[in-house]
């Protein structure tokens, strides 16, 4: 069973365990190891803003990843974290497209969604082309994937 919620603060730790994972690192734009001071005062500052949301995705009682959505100049930035245990079981796709689905039936943020995605990150581009993201451009070190929502 696949199930999501908003995240909370006790998914922290599993959110700051997943994104210092050494594959995942390499799909990020800062690829360092984040310190947990750092990443307890984003974290903090994500769950505190309203330009933000992380979306816990779940199989039975398994946390499989975050969905993040940010508000930036009028669009809404989209980004997906796998737990490295669940990674190549084709659960990105779906988590991404329940987000949007929350975030459509929420009314939140506006429609348009982008992806800047590290252009050698092919298992990102295979789940935002899956999702319907349209490729917009390609920028010196990314490509900019863009969808218009309902």
């Amino acid at each position: 069973m696949f199930s999501s919620r908003l995240a909370n603060y006790r998914d922290s730790m599993e959110i700051f365990s997943w994104r210092n994972d050494p594959i995942t690192r390499k799909s990020f734009f800062n690829n360092n190891i984040v310190k947990r001071k750092e990443h307890e005062d984003w974290f903090n500052k994500t769950m505190k803003s309203n330009k933000s949301i992380l979306i816990i995705h779940f199989s039975e009682k398994d946390k499989i990843g975050v969905v993040r959505f940010d508000l930036k100049n009028k669009e809404t930035h989209v980004s997906i974290n796998t737990n490295p245990k669940f990674r190549n079981k084709g659960f990105a796709s779906k988590m991404l497209l329940e987000s949007e689905s929350y975030l459509s039936s929420n009314k939140l943020f506006p429609k348009v969604l982008v992806a800047n995605i590290i252009k050698d990150n092919l298992s990102s581009i295979k789940v935002f082309e899956k999702a319907k993201y349209k490729l917009q451009s390609a920028e010196f070190e990314h490509f900019v994937y863009k969808k218009e929502t309902k």
